[in-house]
């Protein structure tokens, strides 16, 4: 991973670059150690829920009203990714809700596939997630580049 720093009069901006790799992924969602987040980016609210692991990083289940996606780290701290068809929508917690409120701006751009957001600059390289998802459910684009930058890098 290879880290710049740029000045600015107020603030320290830092750039890395982070692998994105679609893996095909046997799932569920059934598990004792889920815990739900919301997300409220700019008003609206997202529901997301976080698979607790032990011992391995915890994955990130985005729900759409189609499909979900599901994030998580892999131990070199590249993101995975797996998307598929929403199944089941009744999902019940029993414990309390975490919650971003990525209210500052979240910038996604195509052409050099930095990802600006909370005084960083992520380069996603590999898999492009966020083309996959302008086809399928472009709903989930906010939502994913938020657990991308608050809760994955």
């Amino acid at each position: 991973m290879s880290e710049t720093e740029f000045q600015t009069q107020s603030q320290t901006t830092q750039s890395h670059n982070v692998m994105v790799f679609y893996v095909i992924h046997t799932d569920d969602f059934y598990s004792t150690h889920k815990k739900p987040l919301i997300i409220s980016y700019f008003g609206k609210l997202y529901n997301i829920f976080i698979k607790k692991r032990i011992g391995r990083p915890d994955m990130f289940y985005i729900i759409g009203e189609k499909i979900y996606v599901k994030l998580w780290n892999d131990i070199k701290k590249d993101i995975l990714a797996y998307i598929s068809s929403m199944h089941n929508d009744n999902i019940f917690f029993n414990r309390s809700a975490e919650v971003i409120k990525a209210d500052k701006n979240i910038k996604y751009d195509h052409d050099t596939k930095i990802l600006s957001c909370d005084n960083k600059n992520i380069i996603l390289g590999g898999f492009n997630l966020v083309s996959t998802l302008e086809e399928l459910e472009p709903e989930l684009i906010p939502p994913v580049l938020a657990v991308i930058c608050y809760k994955l890098t």
